[in-house]
């Protein structure tokens, strides 16, 4: 199976502790679009919800996208 390229989330699902630790190392990085992709493969209730939110408003505030930041 070929994965599109436009196609934000990781191709396989891990448990989001996995998820949420490659994120942290992406961010340590700077590799702020990797971050995302992991990001969007963390599952939609807490922690992991908020803890996606306040990454991705950090990563925002990094690349100083002020707008997306107050998106977050």
């Amino acid at each position: 199976m070929s994965k599109d390229k436009s196609d934000p989330l990781p191709p396989h699902l891990l448990l989001p502790k996995i998820h949420w630790s490659r994120a942290c190392g992406y961010m340590q990085l700077d590799m702020y679009d990797q971050a995302e992709m992991e990001l969007a493969a963390l599952p939609d209730e807490l922690p992991w919800s908020k803890n996606g939110r306040t990454m991705r408003m950090e990563i925002a505030q990094r690349r100083e996208d002020w707008q997306r930041s107050e998106e977050h």
